[in-house]
């Protein structure tokens, strides 16, 4: 499946500079910036996702629904 994907993305890449709808140097970065926005979301993962699962906290208004 790996092989697949990668060779998916390859030739995405080649087709995309191929029919010229796309900057090379946009085309060569974008997988560094992908791997790069990976990374930053991996270690501040703990302040993108919700620590506390419990909803009890949460104020309501009385008579809403």
């Amino acid at each position: 499946m790996k092989n697949v994907l990668i060779t998916s993305a390859l030739l995405i890449a080649i087709m995309l500079v191929w029919q010229r709808v796309h900057y090379t140097a946009d085309v060569i970065a974008a997988p560094f910036f992908a791997y790069c926005c990976y990374c930053v979301f991996v270690k501040n993962r703990h302040k993108f996702l919700m620590k506390n699962t419990d909803f009890t906290h949460i104020p309501t208004q009385k008579g809403t629904f």
